[in-house]
């Protein structure tokens, strides 16, 4: 007891001391963890270093960190070049001299991540190393010289923006805030620079005025200095040019100018030139002139001032006043006005002008009147109008010719107006007189009188006295149902005699057109189809068709139209499915359906015959009958619902026409079932164990019965053929159960005949139920194994007789009690009594065919029974496979559709074919082709893909059929074939052609309407509606002369005119009907050859010529011409005088006319110095026509008049500041002479002192000959002015002209400052108020009103301007990444005329705000890195277009999955790092979601974007092979050399090559056994002997990793096994556990077993089984060899790896000195952890 105590002592001091080491360790592991969450001594999560630029290279900038024992590494590049970290002490050094203006570093630092390790840690550090900024940069223009632009009427202290200085160092040093003039500082400008009140702007202000004539340039030197230490200064020339202002308006040298102009002075003749100048230069000085409102009758010289007449005669009343204004081409541009007044000399200068009204009132040339008309009739309104004023425009009018029959009557009813009438009852007469031509004249009462002369031409019509006739009466036609829309049926011709009106006719069709299929021209009488003709609906027409001449009585007559039928209607059936039931085991005839369809075509094309569908026959052979004339549906046999429950029947109807048409109908006939099947039990012997002493409503065993037949049919009833007092059966579900306690004793086997009868009891079945009593302690018959499993091979189909029928598949041996004979029964799994077992021995032999395809493994349930007791095993028949069946396609025939264009290569469809043999080469089918059409299309042999080989314009067919071949691999092969019929589908992919590309055709003009004269035809190699045409004119037919019909008949729509036109050049299209469709055209050139149906016409009805007095006999007077519509001899012309002439002669063929005497023009006063004739002119045609003219000839005079000037004194008026060479007036003298004896030349005589006027000497223009006027010394010039006219003998006469001189005034409107900036957030909203202008301008009243604009390359709408007070407002929304600067102009116009307007800049500046969030750039994002390594994996971005803050970007890792804190991100650079080691095995792909954020002031509007990052763990080989096959392997003894034992099946976690294993033997393991060292194949080199009775064995795998193999070795016993009834017992014939799922190595159950010699058992697992899937588990149990304890191999997932295994375990006798094993195979089940 002491020495016990003693002991608990001891152990109290040794716990105590654990106690201290322990705690000595938790503090020394919380300090590591410190340490590696960054808190321990020396190393920190960010370090923060300064060094300034330019320090030499070498320089240390400081260390990651002081603690020993640490190396220290980083990828950064851009770091590692331009510093060096010390690996292992952590210092950081200079590489180069840094300048930090060059590096662009953000936030001006370094930011990297350092990783840092040390003693199985690694600790990333973030550094930041920040460039401290030296001066060394000196403030930088951005030009070393620029140019600036001043106006001259700037204000004092105007500003402009210049360019500041910039430098590119950092902080104080980078602030540029001095600045000034250090040469030129005379001139009248300051700089003004004050970034607290303007930001940081320079701006250079006026001082004084400037003046560009006194100085028009300065040259500036401006200095600008930094805030650095020491100051640093740079500089820049600054060129002002002062630029010219338009602050001068033109002057005119005249306020008003007074001109005087005769009415019929020429058009172009100058009148006067004004003139204005303008003090300013360039465009400011360049004046432009012209009229302030527009002048029809006169025009001006842009450029030159210069007035012309632009009228003749000039029309004004009394005076014309004009205002022309001079514009220079400023900006704005300023003007000056001068007034001109213009007296207009009236002359008889103008003719008498004659209008006429014609009758009818809508005609504008001619009259017409019926040659009935009676006295009085109205022919004509005709008003005489002369623009001359006073007795010079009054008027008379009378006949002069043509009225020698006096047939029609001009009557006066006031001074202007006349009506003309017939005169006399029907003294007209059309066919003596259709057309008269009255010669009207008017002359006023001028002096001379001027005349005019009208031709009034009458048209005598002729009243309507012929009826239309038609040409034929009776027209019969016959036209195809298919007719297209459009085309031709009948021309119905009918002739008038009447012309004119009454031989217009018109066309109507009265009636007969019922349904309106047919339309007629109502103008020309052409019939066409107008819709799609129908011979099912309509096949005849009587059509009463009419002809009108408007007047009298019609004409009639009958057209008759036959419709012939075509094949154009499919047959239709009345449903398109039928559903119909036939009650099965009917007769072998019993009708299904009745199928009619019907066509409503006629005849053959009418008449139907009815087939199956292949697929019919094929689907369900010799089963059905149709009749093929009434589609009748029968069947051949009676039907057997249980065979087939429902039909698909597929009946096709054809007509007889000669392209027949077809349609389907489908029957669905469903089988009802009839009571035809009896009950069947399987099994029919039954054998159950119950235990006794139990209690009555034990469940024995259920029965189970089947029927094929359907519903109430199918339904059974259970009963005992005998009733048993001590069992029951439930009727309905066949249970059996006790009804009393069983007793042993009593009775040891029941045997129950159990009856299964159908509803109705038409059909019993019986089954034996043999029920053995048992009590606990019973032994049963024990099978050798727990079950069995052999392998046979299937009976080919191909033999007649079965080969294996007879042959023995295995024995099955059961051990009985004692000495009791064991028997054995097949009592479950075979059904159709496929085999059979001997009852004695237990071989079970095959007793009928077997085919692997209807089943390819049995599980018999075999029954060995003996003493009452049984016992039941399960035997596996595993069937092998042979070749015996060919490969099936689905259908013998198929039908694809392929279209034209199809290129090579193209898949058309996948023939496929299935094998019922088992998979491997015997199921395993190639395709070919037997027929290729030469190679035009292939088939791929693995997968049945048939695909075209060559180009289809290579296969001239329609459609083609191919013969697919379908051959299994097997030995020997068999083959199935397969027809595919491939129909080629049409595309458009042909263009029509014409046979020709053009034709000439010619027509005479009088060629019939509607006649068809040519036919165009066009072909189309495509198919269908791909190759109908269809043509249209689309060129050359404007007027629509021609039509063209449907089949490309050319036809005549209206009637020619060659004289309107003789050539028409077409272009007809045939397009045809595809989609899209195609067109080629063709080109008709068509000549239309003449008919005299013109007579010839004078060019003019009236021919004026003159003549100068005192000419010699057969002077040349004029030339009279006449044409002729018409060509040929029928426009050969001749002239000729109507009445004998004494006075002139004419030429007849050239109609030169000439003078017979000598005339003096003095007596000829009386008749206006005029002669008058008419002139006949007529053609050469078979039926010649003729025309009249009438010719005048006028007597001219000579010289005998003075000039007179139509004024004695001109007053007029001119601006000051006219330019040079501005018009004052004009004067005009008159001479009533002719010729060259009135033309009449002027001079200044007077009054023009320093000739500061000039006097165009041909017009009288009077014009400014200086630009100097000065209206202050002078206002006012009194000129003198001589006209002299061109006589031999000259006349002149004289006149004064007086000048005032006026004087002018303007302003422009002005704004305050030279140009305005202003800035605008860019979220602001339309409306927003930007800026407000405000323009004075010191002109007053409508001059001093000023409107707003705003212009310039940047007014895009974004800004608009208030017009009426100069406030600008944003329009549109701004976006300051796209546009952050607007330049613009305001503009101030006043309304002055002309308005001035005056502009200054205006600059927008647009302010940011953070509107657009981060963008990840090159989405999506994929990183590497190998497993085991730490530090950076990849480093990703973001961009943000936003400024300054707004587009700084940081990053966050917000998820990482799988979840955990593997990976890190810098939140500054975007660098992805790690600084735990990852397993591959673990987690292969890390999916990071990173947060982009920008860094926007406040932080409650910061925007974020996030991106998924992909990190894939690469594979290093940081595994072991593992082997998951059983530690035990066992071989019979009695094994052969060289056999297959087992696969030992090995795996390893990491990846490829790293994962490859490899399995050997070691060096010197013997040679009983070999191993295939890539599949893990086990053999057995030599047979074993019987002794030793296991040998171990080490199995070494090693994977193929790089760089180094990983190898472990594997033991295993081999276990030699004998069947020789020598080895241990089983305690128990059976075991089965349980255990839950995912419980960790769980103890099971202990299996234990007897050595028959009292040796030690070891007990060995060699096989675990699956039962869901009958597959080989891994080894997921072990059994303790000693004591035989099962037990779990880690815990178990039910769902992954199965719910109930079998395990095989061996138990072997150790001491033996043969081999003396037992195999027992327990069951597991794995229950849900719920």
């Amino acid at each position: 007891m002491t020495k016990s105590c003693g002991h608990l002592t001891s152990l109290g001091r040794a716990n105590k001391r654990m106690v201290n080491l322990l705690f000595s360790l938790i503090l020394l592991v919380h300090f590591f963890f410190k340490l590696a969450q960054g808190q321990g001594p020396g190393l920190e999560t960010n370090k923060y270093l300064n060094v300034s630029e330019n320090q030499p290279p070498g320089t240390v900038v400081g260390f990651v960190s002081e603690l020993p024992s640490y190396t220290y590494s980083t990828d950064d590049t851009n770091f590692l070049t331009n510093f060096n970290l010390d690996q292992n002490t952590g210092r950081i050094t200079t590489k180069v001299s840094i300048d930090r203006e060059t590096l662009n570093l953000v936030g001006n630092q370094f930011s990297l991540l350092v990783i840092a390790r040390g003693a199985g840690n690694n600790h990333p550090v973030e550094v930041h190393i920040k460039i401290i900024d030296v001066n060394d940069n000196v403030p930088t223009f951005p030009q070393q010289s620029s140019k600036l632009d001043i106006r001259e009427n700037s204000n004092i202290g105007s500003t402009f923006r210049i360019d500041t200085a910039t430098d590119r160092d950092y902080g104080s040093n980078s602030e540029v805030n001095t600045y000034e003039i250090i040469s030129g500082q005379n001139g009248p400008f300051d700089l003004v620079f004050n970034p607290e009140l303007y930001g940081p702007i320079l701006f250079l202000k006026t001082t004084g005025n400037l003046d560009r004539e006194t100085i028009s340039s300065y040259t500036l030197v401006i200095k600008a200095s930094d805030n650095g230490s020491p100051v640093l200064s740079g500089s820049t020339t600054l060129s002002i040019s002062i630029t010219d202002e338009n602050d001068n308006a033109p002057a005119f040298e005249f306020s008003n100018y007074f001109i005087e102009v005769n009415e019929t002075d020429p058009i172009g003749t100058v009148l006067k030139r004004v003139l204005a100048t303008d003090k300013d230069i360039g465009a400011n000085q360049q004046v432009i002139y012209e009229f302030e409102t527009p002048a029809d009758q006169f025009t001006i010289s842009n450029t030159t001032g210069e007035i012309r007449t632009a009228a003749q005669p000039i029309e004004c009343q009394g005076q014309c006043d004009l205002i022309v204004v001079a514009r220079d081409q400023g900006r704005p541009p300023y003007s000056g006005r001068t007034f001109v007044h213009i007296t207009v000399i009236d002359t008889n200068n103008h003719d008498p002008e004659i209008f006429v009204k014609y009758v009818p009132l809508d005609s504008t040339e001619f009259s017409r009147v019926n040659e009935n008309a009676v006295n009085g009739e109205k022919v004509a309104g005709i008003t005489v109008t002369d623009k001359d004023d006073g007795i010079n425009g009054e008027t008379n009018a009378s006949i002069i010719a043509g009225n020698e029959l006096n047939h029609f009557l001009l009557q006066a009813f006031d001074s202007k107006n006349y009506l003309l009438f017939v005169n006399g009852d029907q003294v007209l007469d059309m066919h003596r007189h259709q057309v008269y031509n009255l010669t009207l004249q008017a002359k006023d009462k001028g002096t001379p009188p001027r005349t005019a002369v009208k031709q009034i031409v009458i048209y005598v019509n002729d009243i309507n006295t012929f009826a239309p006739v038609f040409v034929n009466k009776t027209i019969n036609i016959e036209i195809s149902e298919l007719t297209e829309v459009g085309s031709f049926i009948a021309s119905m011709d009918a002739r008038d005699q009447d012309t004119g009106l009454y031989a217009k006719l018109t066309y109507r069709i009265e009636s007969g057109n019922n349904p309106d299929w047919f339309h007629i021209n109502p103008e020309t009488g052409l019939v066409t189809t107008k819709s799609q003709l129908h011979y099912e609906v309509a096949n005849s027409f009587r059509m009463n068709i009419s002809v009108h001449d408007g007047a009298l009585k019609p004409d009639y007559a009958e057209l008759r139209i036959t419709i012939r039928d075509e094949n154009d209607m499919a047959p239709r059936f009345s449903q398109n499915i039928f559903y119909e039931s036939l009650e099965e085991n009917q007769g072998s005839v019993s009708p299904v359906v009745s199928a009619s369809a019907e066509d409503n075509d006629s005849g053959l094309n009418g008449s139907l015959v009815y087939s199956f569908h292949p697929y019919v026959e094929y689907m369900y052979p010799s089963t059905f009958h149709l009749n093929t004339a009434s589609g009748a549906v029968t069947t051949m046999k009676g039907l057997d619902r249980e065979e087939i429950s429902n039909f698909t029947i597929i009946i096709i109807a054809n007509d007889k026409g000669p392209a027949p048409l077809t349609s389907t109908a489908t029957v669905i006939l469903v089988v009802t079932d009839v009571n035809d099947n009896p009950p069947l039990f399987y099994p029919t012997l039954y054998y159950v164990k119950v235990i006794e002493g139990q209690g009555q409503g034990v469940e024995v065993v259920k029965v189970t019965a089947t029927d094929l037949d359907l519903g109430e049919n199918a339904d059974i009833f259970y009963s005992f053929s005998v009733s048993s007092p001590k069992f029951a059966i439930n009727a309905a579900t066949g249970v059996i159960t006790t009804t009393d306690m069983l007793k042993k004793d009593q009775t040891s086997v029941y045997n129950l005949i159990v009856l299964a009868k159908d509803k109705f009891n038409k059909y019993t079945a019986t089954a034996t139920v043999r029920v053995s009593v048992l009590s606990v302690s019973d032994s049963l018959p024990i099978f050798e194994k727990a079950n069995y499993s052999f392998e046979i091979t299937e009976d080919p189909s191909t033999s007649v007789n079965p080969i294996y029928v007879g042959q023995q598949v295995g024995t099955v041996t059961a051990s009985g009690i004692g000495s009791a004979a064991i028997s054995y029964f097949i009592t479950g799994g075979d059904p159709k009594s496929i085999f059979s077992i001997n009852a004695a021995s237990g071989a079970i032999v095959r007793s009928k065919a077997v085919d692997r395809e209807n089943s390819a493994r049995f599980v018999l349930k075999v029954v060995a029974t003996g003493s009452g007791k049984f016992v039941e095993t399960s035997v596996v028949i595993v069937v092998k496979d042979v070749n015996d069946n060919a490969p099936e396609f689905e259908f013998p025939s198929i039908e694809v559709d392929l279209l034209e264009n199809r290129p090579v290569g193209h898949y058309i469809t996948v023939i496929s074919a299935s094998d019922a043999d088992e998979k491997g080469p015997n199921s395993l089918v190639t395709y070919s082709l037997v027929t290729d059409h030469n190679a035009m299309f292939g088939i791929k042999s693995d997968t049945g893909l048939l695909y075209l080989n060559k180009q289809m314009e290579m296969l001239d067919a329609d459609y083609v059929t191919l013969s697919v071949v379908a051959m299994d691999a097997g030995s020997p092969s068999f083959s199935a074939t397969q027809q595919v019929t491939i129909t080629v589908k049409d595309i458009n992919n042909n263009t029509p052609k014409f046979l020709q590309s053009s034709v000439e055709k010619s027509l005479v003009e009088n060629h019939p309407v509607n006649s068809r004269f040519l036919l165009l035809n066009a072909v189309d190699s495509d198919r269908g509606e791909n190759g109908r045409l269809t043509y249209n004119i689309t060129r050359g037919n404007e007027d629509r002369v021609f039509g063209i019909f449907p089949d490309g008949y050319l036809f005549i729509a209206k009637a020619l005119d060659r004289e309107a036109k003789d050539i028409y050049k077409l272009s007809v299209v045939a397009r045809d009907n595809g989609e899209p469709s195609r067109s080629a055209e063709f080109n008709i050139t068509i000549h239309i050859t003449d008919f005299n149906d013109n007579k010839p016409v004078f060019i003019n009805a009236t021919y004026l010529f003159t003549l100068q007095e005192n000419r010699r006999v057969g002077s040349y007077i004029g030339q009279v011409m006449a044409t002729d519509a018409d060509i040929g001899r029928n426009s050969d012309l001749t002239y000729y005088f109507r009445d004998h002439q004494k006075d002139f002669k004419i030429d007849p063929q050239t109609g030169e006319i000439r003078s017979l005497r000598v005339f003096d023009r003095e007596q000829l006063a009386k008749i206006d110095y005029t002669l008058e004739t008419d002139v006949v002119v007529r053609d050469n045609g078979l039926n010649q026509l003729n025309d009249t003219a009438t010719i005048r000839v006028r007597i001219l005079d000579v010289n005998d008049n003075p000039p007179t000037f139509k004024q004695s004194v001109y007053t007029t008026s001119i601006f000051e500041n006219a330019p040079m060479y501005s018009n004052v007036t004009n004067v005009k003298a008159e001479d009533l002479d002719s010729g060259v004896n009135s033309v009449i030349t002027y001079a200044i005589i007077g009054g023009n002192g320093n000739g500061t006027f000039t006097i165009n000497n041909f017009n009288g223009q009077i014009i400014l000959n200086t630009s100097q006027l000065d209206r202050e010394k002078v206002d006012f010039y009194e000129l003198d002015i001589l006209a002299v006219d061109s006589g031999e003998v000259q006349y002149n006469a004289t006149c004064k002209v007086l000048v005032t001189i006026k004087d002018i005034n303007d302003n422009l409107p002005l704004f305050p400052q030279s140009q305005m900036d202003s800035s605008v957030r860019e979220d602001e909203k339309p409306g927003f108020l930007v800026a407000d202008f405000t323009a004075t301008d010191i002109d007053q009243g409508v001059n001093a009103v000023i409107t707003y604009s705003l212009s310039g390359v940047d007014n895009d709408g974004m800004f608009g301007i208030d017009v009426h007070t100069g406030k600008i407002y944003l329009q549109k929304k701004l976006d300051f990444e796209k546009k952050s600067f607007y330049r613009m102009n305001v503009t101030a116009t006043d309304h002055g005329l002309p308005p001035l307007a005056y502009p200054i800049l205006f600059t927008i500046n647009v302010k940011d705000v953070n509107d657009n969030s981060p963008v990840f750039q090159n989405e999506p994002l994929s990183c590497h890195i190998a497993e085991s390594l730490t530090g950076s994996v990849c480093t990703i971005r973001a961009s943000d277009v936003d400024s300054d803050k707004n587009g700084e970007v940081t990053y966050e890792i917000k998820h990482q999955d799988p979840p955990g804190d593997q990976l890190k991100i810098v939140k500054v650079s975007g660098q992805i790092y790690t600084d735990k080691e990852l397993d591959r095995e673990v987690a292969s792909e890390f999916k990071l979601r990173v947060i982009a954020v920008d860094q926007a002031i406040d932080v409650s509007q910061r925007l974020t974007t996030e991106t998924v990052v992909t990190i894939t763990v690469d594979d290093v080989n940081d595994n072991d092979p593992t082997i998951t096959s059983f530690t035990a392997i066992a071989i019979p003894q009695a094994t052969p050399a060289n056999t297959y034992i087992t696969t030992v099946v090995a795996k390893d976690k990491d990846k490829d090559s790293n994962g490859k294993v490899a399995l050997n033997f070691p060096p010197n393991s013997g040679n009983y056994f070999s191993m295939e060292s890539g599949s893990g194949r086990f053999l057995l080199s030599r047979q074993l002997p019987e002794n030793p009775v296991k040998y171990p064995v080490t199995i070494v795998a090693n994977d193929y990793g790089s760089p180094s193999q990983r190898t472990i070795m594997f033991p295993v016993t081999v276990l030699v096994t004998n069947n020789n009834n020598q080895g241990p017992v089983f305690q128990n014939a059976s075991y089965s556990g349980t255990l839950r799922e995912n419980v960790q190595n769980a103890d099971i159950f202990t299996v234990q077993a007897t050595s028959r010699f009292s040796s030690n058992v070891e007990y060995y697992i060699t096989n675990i089984t699956r039962r869901d899937n009958g597959l080989q588990a891994e080894r997921i149990f072990n059994v303790d060899k000693e004591t035989g304890r099962l037990t779990s191999n880690g815990p178990l997932d039910r769902e992954t790896m199965g719910g109930e295994f079998d395990i095989e375990i061996y138990a072997i006798d150790t001491q033996g000195s043969t081999p003396r094993t037992s195999i027992i195979v327990v069951s597991v089940f794995v229950y849900f952890n719920i």
